[in-house]
């Protein structure tokens, strides 16, 4: 088997600026676990997760709309 063969050309990513919420929504609809996060300049800076969310907001009582992704990695 070749990685070819079993990954994804269709990488979703996001911006640090953006929210936790935007991160969480966009991985929904995408049924996806994770979001690479890039800089304007298209720069890898980090990747976010399902289990970033759940442990650093949501177990935390934070409000998702109010933690911007940059604060994850």
């Amino acid at each position: 088997m070749l990685v070819k063969e079993v990954m994804s050309r269709d990488v979703k990513t996001i911006r640090p600026v953006d929210t936790i919420k935007q991160a969480a929504t966009l991985m929904n609809e995408s049924r996806i676990g994770s979001l690479i996060v890039i800089s304007g300049t298209g720069e890898i800076k980090g990747i976010v997760t399902e289990r970033d969310i759940l442990t650093d907001v949501v177990a935390e009582g934070r409000n998702s709309n109010d933690v911007k992704v940059e604060e994850r990695y």
